[in-house]
């Protein structure tokens, strides 16, 4: 099961701008009131003067797009900043301060020769989303110099806490693609929110640190004071989804993030749900979990991997699959058709092979999201830190029983039936 892209393609690694950096010092203050003057400068005269909002927008555009470039240039990223200019928006409740009709005449200014102060390579709108990508921005030299005069640092760049944390996708578009849905809050809505800015508040003020040293040239080096995450639903339904998103540790690779991250100066561990989307799928039909290896289906006993994907794949799907997707039938064996490997699956699983091909899978990323949320608010209570990647968590060490113990209670709670937890490294939740 996978949640649908938002966006067009951007440039490879490049990650989107943050809409909500501001200045932090007034020396970084300073420095966008001078610049935001030089852009003001270069634009057609106005014969009226700015509305007190247009202004406000302004100059809260120029302080996004100078703060972020600032933070990237102190990063030594190779990667870009990558935003749309385009003038369709999202409904209200998601628009960002920089979504308006002065981001693109604001990018050119920053970018002409007279002021030279970030390079634009633009982007452009296909017919295919593979045909589409987003404009990358990248700061010149003469933004780095300025940066480096007057000694700018990460502590001179902040970020306001603002932005909708709860967000709805639509169903897919003729398209393929998904766009995100306007509601009105209810009591629901409200209650996610809340548990979104417990959660966002906590990972904000967290001992998190990275490892730059294990991170080689040419590496993808991510943000680390991006940890406001946002809840995610899908199929333009609450009951859909609802997987949290936007953390810098979720784009890491599992050893890399056991390797390079700390919480609290301790070293991490990773702590996963075992086969949770078969498990609440039993949970569902109010049945007990059977015991050994839900993936262990005969027949296809050597082709694990394939099996997991396979069977996400059925319980996702709202009609019986005809044809096996490629990347699942090169791990399950390509002389495994998928109407043997549906068959074998369905014996091996009938209490619940009615809820195949039913598109229960994004019920089934509500419940696990769910679970999550909860899980993590119980850490929290402890005053532990953990950092969400959908099924697992990221743990100091010395938590790791502690937080097996509230998986294991947030698990049964929401699913009915109970979980399965491992860790990576393994031997985290050895003695007792």
């Amino acid at each position: 099961m996978t949640d649908d892209d938002f966006e067009p393609v951007s440039a490879p690694k490049d990650r989107p701008l943050n809409p909500y950096r501001l200045p932090n010092s007034v020396r970084l203050a300073s420095l966008v009131r001078d610049i935001a003057a030089e852009v003001d400068a270069s634009l057609p005269e106005r014969k009226r003067k700015r509305r007190a909002i247009d202004q406000n927008t302004f100059d809260r555009t120029v302080a996004a797009v100078i703060c972020d470039l600032a933070l990237y240039s102190l990063m030594e990223s190779g990667d870009g900043i990558s935003v749309r200019r385009s003038n369709i928006w999202p409904p209200a409740r998601y628009r960002t301060p920089v979504q308006s009709k002065l981001l693109a005449p604001i990018l050119d200014a920053l970018s002409e020769s007279g002021l030279d102060y970030v390079h634009q390579n633009k982007g452009q709108q296909g017919f295919e989303a593979h045909q589409s990508w987003l404009t990358s921005l990248r700061p010149t030299q003469k933004l780095k110099s300025r940066l480096e005069a007057l000694g700018i640092d990460f502590d001179d760049i902040g970020q306001e806490d603002a932005g909708e944390v709860i967000h709805l996708a639509s169903p897919k578009t003729s398209r393929g693609g998904v766009e995100l849905a306007p509601y009105e809050d209810t009591a629901e809505t409200i209650k996610l929110r809340e548990q979104m800015a417990t959660i966002n508040s906590w990972l904000v003020r967290a001992d998190i640190s990275l490892d730059e040293f294990m991170f080689e040239d040419g590496d993808h080096y991510p943000d680390i004071t991006q940890r406001k995450l946002v809840r995610r639903f899908t199929r333009g339904s609450f009951d859909s989804g609802g997987r949290l998103w936007n953390g810098f540790w979720q784009v890491l690779k599992k050893k890399r993030r056991r390797d390079a991250l700390s919480i609290d100066g301790e070293e991490v561990v990773e702590l996963d749900y075992g086969q949770a989307g078969a498990r609440i799928l039993y949970g569902l039909a109010r049945l007990p979990v059977p015991k050994g290896d839900l993936y262990n289906i005969p027949g296809f006993e050597d082709y694990r991997s394939g099996v997991k994907q396979g069977f996400a794949a059925m319980v996702a799907a709202d009609r019986r699959l005809t044809r096996t997707p490629g990347e699942i039938k090169a791990n399950l064996g390509r002389k495994h058709t998928m109407a043997k490997f549906t068959a074998a699956v369905e014996a091996y699983h009938g209490p619940v092979a009615h809820l195949f091909f039913n598109g229960v899978g994004h019920t089934v990323q509500r419940i696990e999201s769910d679970i999550l949320v909860n899980t993590l608010l119980g850490l929290i209570d402890r005053g532990i830190t953990a950092l969400p990647i959908h099924d697992a968590v990221v743990v100091p060490r010395s938590a790791a029983m502690i937080g097996r113990d509230i998986m294991m209670e947030a698990f049964l709670s929401r699913s009915g039936v109970d979980g399965a937890v491992s860790s990576y490294p393994p031997d985290a939740l050895g003695a007792g």
